[in-house]
């Protein structure tokens, strides 16, 4: 088999000689770039950036984002913001509150409904195995 040849699973850490001789680091493969690299490396998404690095870029892109929009309201009448946008928010998405509105009434009255028939199959079925107790003393 030639030295560039593959032969097998990539594995890391192979050996100590030259690369292509088949004992070299990556076990005669050519050294990975790109996506197999990031891989390698315990980064997704083909990052070379570290795994600590990504995982508090995270947060720190979510804190720029709240930034950027309170920069973007900042410089505005508070009539634009707290009526002009709440009314846009209204328009644009009032279907869906309404629809979630609703829906979340439909399930309270049926959660009511449901206790209210539990609570009367109960109160009836007290009532007549008392009465019935009562009777059955009398035989």
């Amino acid at each position: 088999m030639s030295p560039g040849t593959r032969r097998g699973p990539w594995v890391p850490g192979g050996g100590g000689g030259p690369v292509g001789d088949g004992s070299g680091e990556y076990g005669g493969h050519p050294r990975p770039t790109g996506r197999r690299a990031a891989l390698a490396s315990g980064v997704r998404g083909g990052d070379q950036r570290s795994s600590e690095i990504t995982g508090s870029s995270r947060a720190n892109r979510k804190q720029g984002a709240i930034v950027a929009a309170k920069q973007i309201l900042q410089g505005l009448p508070w009539w634009v913001k707290w009526v002009v946008v709440p009314l846009l928010v209204i328009v644009v998405f009032g279907g869906l509150i309404t629809s979630v509105v609703g829906f979340v009434a439909w399930l309270l009255f049926r959660a009511l409904l449901l206790v209210a028939v539990i609570g009367g199959l109960v109160y009836v079925v007290r009532k007549f195995t008392s009465s019935s107790r009562s009777s059955r003393d009398d035989w």
